[in-house]
Order: C-alpha cells, then sequence, then structure tokens
C-alpha cells in the first residue's frame, strides 16, 4: 500500500504529492467501487489533475507503474472540490465565520473589515447587519440572542440585545490593544459568557518586553461582568483560545505565548485545573471535542506541529503528526457531530517549501489525511480558521475556511457510514 497526499486544490483542480521515487498511474471515478479513466501518469514530486467539476463526489486511486505494470495501490481517496466565494473590497464577503442553527455570521467583510453580515443560504448571499467603520476582530452570539463584537479601536466589546439594530458599548478591555477574536468567545450550559483578552502588549518604554493582558471576563446573564485573574501570572501575553465542552459542560482556557498550557474548569472558572507536565508547551490555538476527547492543535515553528487529544485531563498524546510538507502553525480546529474533525494549518512564516493545507479526520480522530491545499504565499491565501459554532462545531453541509480570495466552502456530499452521495 501506497500513502501519496492527493489533496483538492482549486475549484477544478486535485493536487498529488508524491513522496516516492515512484511512477504513479491515477485513475478518477464518480462511482464508488469503479476504477474509473486513467486521468495521469506521473513520476513528478507533485502534479495536478485538472478538469474536474464542483458539487461532485470523486473516488481517486494511485497505482504504483513498473515496467508497464501496477504493481502496487493506494487507498481510495473521496474527494470532493472546494468552491471560492471571492472577497472584493465592495462586497459584504467576510472573513471569518460564526454558525447559528442554518445561519452563518460572518465579520471582517468589506474593505475596512468593519462590516458585519449573515447569510441564510450557505454562503450564496449576504446581508449587511452593520459597518462599524473600524475593523471587527471577534463576534459570539449567546443562547439569549444577544450579539457581541469586539475591535482594537478602542479596546472595547459591543453588544446588542435586538439582534444588531442597536449597539451599545458593554466592555472595555484592561489595555489599549487588548481585543477579543473569534475564538475568544464562549458559553456555557447556564448562560455564562467567557471572553479572554487576546492581544501582544508591550509595556511603555521598553520594546523588548511584553506586558500579560491573560484576563478572562465571565458574564452571568449578559449583563453583570466579572474579571478573572488567574491566568495573568501564568504566561507573558494572553489568552488563546476560551472553550466549553458540550459533552461535559467544562471549560477550558489556552494561554501564550511563553508558558503555553491548558487550563480547565469544573466549576464554571471558580478553580482551575492544567492538563499536561509542567514545562510542556501545550498551550493551543484550537480546541475541539468529539464524544469524549478533547482535540488541540499546536501553533509553534515549522515541522513540529501536530494534533493532540486528551481522554482524561491529565496528558495529552498525539492524534496526528502532521506531514513535513504541511506542518506549519495550526490555528483553528472544529468537529461535526458525525465524527469528522478538520483543522487548519496556516503558512505563517511564508516559507516556499512549504504549503498550507486543511487535514481531515472522518473517525473521530482515529486517522487523519491532508484533503485541501493552497500555496499560502501571500499569507492571505492561507487557510487560516475554519466556521463553527459556540462549542467549536458545524451541522452544516459544508466546511468553510478563508484562503485563497476569500472564503472557501466544500460540500460534505457523502455519509461516512455508507459513502452515498446526498443532496442539499
Amino acid at each position: 500500500m501506497i500513502y501519496p497526499h492527493i489533496a483538492v486544490s482549486t475549484n477544478k483542480t486535485v493536487t498529488v504529492f508524491n513522496d516516492s521515487d515512484l511512477m504513479l498511474r491515477v485513475y478518477v471515478s464518480t462511482q464508488k467501487g469503479a476504477r474509473g479513466t486513467v486521468m495521469k501518469e506521473s513520476a513528478e514530486k507533485e502534479f495536478t489533475i485538472e478538469g474536474l467539476e464542483l458539487n461532485t463526489l470523486y473516488f481517486i486511486t494511485a497505482y504504483v507503474i513498473k515496467e508497464g505494470q501496477e504493481i502496487d495501490r493506494s487507498k481510495v481517496y473521496e474527494r470532493v472540490l472546494m468552491e471560492p466565494i471571492n472577497w472584493s473590497p465592495t462586497a459584504n464577503i467576510p472573513n471569518w465565520l460564526f454558525f447559528d442553527g442554518n445561519r452563518i455570521y460572518g465579520t471582517r467583510a468589506g474593505g475596512l473589515a468593519s462590516r458585519l453580515v449573515y447569510s441564510d443560504n450557505y454562503g450564496n448571499t449576504w446581508n449587511l447587519i452593520k459597518d462599524f467603520g473600524f475593523q471587527i476582530q471577534g463576534f459570539f452570539k449567546d443562547s439569549r440572542g444577544y450579539m457581541y463584537v469586539s475591535c482594537t479601536v478602542n479596546k472595547c466589546v459591543y453588544k446588542s440585545t435586538d439582534q444588531g439594530i442597536t449597539w451599545n458599548e458593554w466592555l472595555t478591555f484592561t489595555h489599549q490593544g487588548a481585543e477579543a477574536y473569534q475564538w475568544s468567545f464562549a458559553e456555557d450550559y447556564q448562560g455564562n459568557l467567557y471572553i479572554g483578552q487576546y492581544g501582544n502588549v508591550r509595556p511603555e518604554g521598553n520594546p523588548s518586553a511584553w506586558v500579560s493582558i491573560a484576563y478572562l471576563w465571565k458574564s452571568k446573564n449578559g449583563e453583570s461582568i466579572e474579571r478573572i485573574d488567574y491566568f495573568v501570572d501564568k504566561t507573558d501575553k494572553h489568552i488563546h483560545k476560551v472553550f466549553v465542552d458540550k459533552y461535559t459542560n467544562f471549560l477550558y482556557v489556552t494561554i501564550g505565548d511563553g508558558n503555553k498550557y491548558v487550563y480547565y474548569s469544573m466549576d464554571q472558572g471558580a478553580t482551575w485545573k492544567r492538563i499536561g507536565e509542567e514545562g510542556v508547551k501545550t498551550g493551543y490555538t484550537g480546541l475541539t471535542s468529539h464524544k469524549g476527547a478533547v482535540f488541540g492543535c499546536d501553533d509553534v515553528e515549522p515541522e513540529k506541529n501536530n494534533i493532540w487529544k486528551t481522554n482524561d485531563l491529565i496528558k495529552w498524546e498525539k492524534s496526528y503528526a502532521i506531514p513535513l510538507k504541511f506542518n506549519m502553525q495550526m490555528y483553528s480546529i472544529m468537529s461535526f457531530e458525525d465524527g469528522e474533525i478538520w483543522a487548519t494549518c496556516h503558512n505563517e512564516w511564508q516559507l516556499t517549501d512549504k504549503k498550507s493545507a486543511l487535514v481531515r479526520s472522518t473517525d473521530g480522530g482515529v486517522t487523519w489525511e491532508v484533503y485541501a491545499i493552497t500555496p499560502g504565499i501571500p499569507a492571505y491565501l492561507s487557510f487560516s480558521y475554519v466556521g463553527y459554532d459556540k462549542w467549536g462545531k458545524s451541522n452544516l453541509p459544508y466546511v468553510y475556511s478563508n484562503g485563497g480570495t476569500g472564503l472557501i466552502r466544500i460540500p460534505r456530499l457523502y455519509k461516512v457510514k455508507d459513502g452515498r452521495a446526498r443532496k442539499f
């Protein structure tokens, strides 16, 4: 058995990464169980298969050719092409997404990245809620229907209690430069809202040092606000991810960048425990959960990024070693109820020998594969964040990520259990 990486790369193209020196013959079929048509024969390390169509489930298999004979083969790769939703400075195409049922909220739309928008048709069209006039960083909608928007201009979180018609300044952060990103918000089953401060703040007159702004805010019923100072002396910068596990209602906070750790609370932030060993950096920028396991993704130097999981909240174990070609900083991970888990590899360091990738598991994190790629140079062409709801999950029929020239979406056109195509 051979293990090439076969990844969708544009709205008409699949790219094959051949880690061997062998000649590969690649078959493509639209019928499960059928070998299909020979689309390419090549010994190149990287080659493309073109002329494919959107919204079609393809079955792709690579065979090793020696002296004209097929002597070995890969597994069958199931692939659906990614569809671009192109950004423009005059359009309401957003950059980061938040799901509320079948409604998708999007932030950082428009030329100033200042618009909050929504879509009720999976991103085909977008409607303006408000143009704030300055760049907005994060959005959250709680179980009461209250909306929250963060910006960096005045270290403020705005709140709307009437579906975005009117907005008021609600929370002021501790430092100028502090902000809340999409991953900074979470809500538990008791209706407690949590917001972690993010930002890179230096002390006045000392450009080589950092100020820790790792404060966690908690609001009951979207009204009263209290500040939790537990993390401010445990790291040099900020809080990365705030997350509530929908299976356990436990609250998680990850911190960075100097000391990177993950903490959890079983009592709504009153007491905290660390997962993992002292001195081992585990401050993952992305967290999600699936039926008894919590997954985290690394944000460290190239070729050292992995996906981790914990089943006992005591230690982390490696779930997936990202292949070196795609092993870059990971910002985001999300899951579906049927066991699919997706994560992004972002080419933050702009290395020409790396690719930005979306990686996927279809079995709850047991096995993984590289599903989609983009060059990631310039950085805005990288996959950065996948869209998700307040539980780090999605029940939509698409996977969404920012990357390319705006958003991309990948239809989930099959059921994992039987592989049959389904219509949406």
